[in-house]
């Protein structure tokens, strides 16, 4: 019989402890009166359901549509108590298996499987391959918005699918196909195809994780850091992408990935023997559960023996991947493990198939050939209670989900008939069997610590968890330099602050300073409970640039100037001190100084308020005009209009330099004498330059021109 594998969508509800199976709420039976094969089931917005698998049928049954090819996509949408709300047939000229459906952000649904058929009837695109992946976007109400056909030039086979949180698809298929078609890189024998799409269903990027024998994809998991986990099935010891040594014949093998598909973390679990891997979970406290099918005994990390042909084999990895306990469970014959959910108390529901009868560690009897078989685990793996479900034939279960009234959904095929627990005789040979199941029954107890509704009102650890509030001692948007104290008032025993959701190193008394931009919440924890505060938003505003340079030396006699220039920063407002003292008047981006003093400008940003002081410029302004200056040198008239006179107070041969403000050459002379006379008449007004050289001596003075 084929197998058909799934996606899992767990919905957060709130439930009691429970202690005994669930009952049956209602069950359907959906079918053509040929073979319908379906795969999985997921809850919608609604509280419907949407429900995927493949049809060999036409009309008849259940089915208001005929067949094309061989076998068909069929889709059908239930409301909440179970009614075909709307379903649609979709199909090219030969082979199409559905897969997986999904609701969409949007309100809409994604359904991927395979297909071997060319562009005939609904199908648009001709296959690569054998096997391509076909995947369609349908509306609300069912109908094809978009479709792509995805493949190499071979085969692929779907098995997973989610939409990622830029509004893309991330798609799981193993594949054994080489480069070709949509395929960039060669396989080995069998390995693992990601391929990532836009919402539109064209590929961004695809990836071959290849190793040196057979290597099966299940299911993608997103870890909420833009990174996902791959549950795999692997054959390959260590080689190409494959870095972790197998244990067995075939392991679980474990892939963290990031958001272009390069692999950050990989490992394998497994026994001597064959492990099959069908669903991996990511759990509340921070680890992962991983669940499948088993036919090895106790060894590496299996720690118990198997009970039958095969046995189901549960895992639970902490969050540094380290094995914190793994049980087997199983009867005398075969037992398949499929799906698995944590639910709101911290336990695990099972559900997979059972040949077997009370024996091994099964202990309710089986009704027909198989079963479908529920194992209700808690945390540490200790079972809670067992149930089967069936009618006469052979029943299966390959999908449970958690609905949003504390129940669950089983998405299973059958062929029974009336009897046992089924009430519908079957359409055709195999049926869709949709089993709704109410919340697990609750045993009221007095409330204790232990995150469990122990009193079933619908509360855990009612009247029992901390409380944590925080405040803000001023205000929370501010300028970079200044801070804002938050303070925690709480029941805890302890607190620790967090800044966007992640934890602050040391933070973890009553009072944190909050001095960046980000979104800041504080978690206390107690005896019985951590709970975590509403947040207080705090908003740094960034402070302007502010440089300011000169324009000329910053060195000259009374009547000269020089101007200071702020550099332009769009948005914002000037102010020009002298010391510690602003500047009356002076606001704009320049300011011609004529004094002595230390010179800066503050840049104000008009929005905010914000400012920043610039850096400072020494002005000196040492001399009048007729001073003798150091080293008996007089420049006279200073201030000059026409000529300057240089007295030099020695009888040695002196080069004289006249220099303007850029450190341009305007004339040399060679002199012995006391006095030598400038024509500036004609030079440009400005501040001016002269050395006098004698010997190793330099002397420099500054004169003005009007």
């Amino acid at each position: 019989m084929k197998k058909f594998y799934f996606f899992i969508l767990g919905v957060v509800a709130t439930t009691a402890m429970h202690a005994q199976a669930p009952a049956i709420e209602w069950q359907k039976t959906l079918g053509s009166t040929a073979d319908d094969y379906v795969s999985t089931v997921n809850q919608t917005a609604d509280g419907g359901y949407i429900v995927c698998g493949t049809t060999y049928g036409g009309f008849g049954g259940d089915k208001t549509e005929g067949k094309k090819g061989e076998n068909d996509y069929w889709i059908i949408k239930l409301t909440a108590t179970g009614s075909i709300e709307w379903q649609n047939t979709i199909y090219g000229n030969l082979q199409e298996t559905a897969k997986i459906a999904i609701q969409t952000t949007d309100g809409g649904y994604l359904v991927a499987g395979e297909s071997i058929s060319s562009d005939q009837f609904d199908k648009t695109e001709s296959s690569n391959g054998f096997d391509d992946i076909w995947m369609l976007k349908l509306d609300a109400l069912g109908n094809i918005v978009w479709q792509n056909t995805i493949g190499g030039g071979n085969g692929e086979t779907m098995r997973d699918v989610i939409q990622t949180e830029d509004g893309g698809f991330l798609l799981m298929t193993f594949s054994v196909s080489d480069s070709s078609g949509d395929k960039t890189e060669n396989t080995f024998v069998t390995d693992v195809w990601l391929v990532k799409t836009d919402e539109f269903g064209d590929i961004i990027w695809e990836n071959t994780i290849v190793g040196i024998s057979r290597d099966y994809g299940t299911k993608i998991v997103e870890d909420g850091a833009g990174n996902y986990f791959l549950g795999c099935s692997s054959m390959s010891n260590i080689g190409y992408d494959k870095t972790a040594t197998n244990k067995g014949w075939m392991d679980y093998w474990v892939i963290k990935i990031n958001s272009v598909g390069e692999i950050l973390w990989q490992e394998t679990y497994g026994g001597t023997f064959d492990d099959s891997l069908e669903d991996l979970l990511l759990t509340s406290d921070g680890g992962f559960i991983c669940v499948g099918t088993s036919t090895s005994d106790a060894g590496e990390n299996k720690t118990e023996n198997g009970f039958g042909e095969s046995d189901w084999w549960i895992i639970k990895i902490d969050e540094q991947f380290n094995i914190e306990w793994d049980r087997s469970y199983g009867g005398s014959s075969f037992d398949n493990l499929n799906s698995v959910l944590e639910t709101p108390d911290g336990d695990f529901l099972l559900a997979g198939i059972s040949a077997s009868g009370i024996s091994g560690n099964r202990t309710v009897p089986i009704s027909g050939s198989n079963d479908i078989w529920l194992i209700k685990l808690d945390e540490n793996g200790n079972e809670i209670w067992q149930d089967g479900i069936g009618g006469n034939g052979v029943d299966q279960a390959w999908d449970i989900i958690h609905t949003t009234d504390g129940g669950y959904c089983i998405a299973g095929n059958s062929d029974s008939n009336i009897s046992g627990d089924k009430t519908e005789n079957r359409r055709g040979q195999y049926d869709y069997w949709i089993i709704k199941l109410m919340a697990d029954e609750c045993i009221p107890s007095p409330e204790i610590c232990n995150e469990i509704d122990d009193d079933c009102n619908g509360i855990i650890d009612d009247g029992l968890a901390e409380t944590i509030t925080i405040a803000a001692a001023g205000d929370t948007v501010f300028c970079q330099g200044t801070s804002v104290d938050l303070i925690a008032t709480y029941t805890g025993i302890s607190v620790q602050w967090k800044k966007n959701g992640t934890a602050i190193p040391g933070a973890t008394t009553s009072t944190y300073t909050a001095n960046k931009s980000g979104y800041y919440t504080c978690e206390t924890t107690g005896d019985c409970s951590t709970t975590e505060s509403s947040q207080i938003h705090v908003l740094v505003n960034k402070n302007p640039n502010a440089s300011i340079s000169a324009g000329g030396p910053t060195t000259f006699c009374t009547g000269g100037s020089v101007v200071l220039t702020e550099a332009a920063v769009a948005g914002c407002t000037y102010q020009w001190y002298k010391g510690a003292t602003p500047i009356a008047g002076a606001t704009s981006l320049t300011y011609t100084a004529t004094t002595s003093g230390n010179y800066k400008c503050r840049v104000t940003k008009t929005a905010t308020g914000c400012y920043k002081n610039s850096n400072a410029i020494a002005v000196s302004v040492p001399c009048r005009e007729g001073e003798v200056m150091e080293n008996g040198v007089n420049i006279y008239p200073n201030p000059a209009t026409t000529n300057i006179t240089i007295e030099i107070d020695n009888n040695e041969t002196n080069s004289v330099i006249l220099f303007d403000a850029l450190g341009q050459v305007i004339d040399i002379i060679s002199t012995n004498k006391n006095n030598t006379i400038f024509d500036v008449e004609n030079l440009p007004a400005g501040i001016y330059i002269v050395k006098i050289k004698n010997g190793n001596s330099i002397i420099t003075q500054n004169f003005v021109k009007q």
